[in-house]
């Protein structure tokens, strides 16, 4: 348990991801989650919307005007930082989330993670 006193430190290897799933009645509810998420909490969020079929999804955008960590729109291969908020693309855009454990290189490629 975490107690809001202790210094939150973390590193790749223990890396807690945290995912959110959303439909478009929880905008609200994600602008206020990460308006009151602190930005130094060590965690990764994703965030999986199910939201109408419109290609072009502002939800990145929304979101960054709501918290102080980095926000992006996932269209690539990305390695999953502590602090930040990783917005899959809509369903109508092919994607998935992979998660592997790191190699032991200091900084190991996100396309290392074997076979998929």
């Amino acid at each position: 348990m975490l107690n809001p006193d202790d210094n939150i430190q973390t590193n790749h290897r223990h890396l807690i991801m945290v995912g959110i799933g959303a439909s478009a009645g929880g905008i609200s509810a994600l602008r206020e989650f990460f308006g009151r998420m602190p930005s130094d909490t060590g965690m990764a969020f994703v965030v999986i919307p199910h939201l109408s079929e419109d290609p072009e999804s502002n939800l990145a955008e929304i979101l960054q005007s709501q918290t102080a960590m980095p926000v992006s729109q996932l269209n690539e291969t990305v390695r999953v930082e502590p602090n930040h908020v990783y917005v899959i693309p809509e369903p109508s855009q092919p994607s998935r989330l992979r998660c592997c454990r790191p190699s032991s290189r200091a900084r190991p490629e996100p396309t290392r993670c074997g076979s998929g």
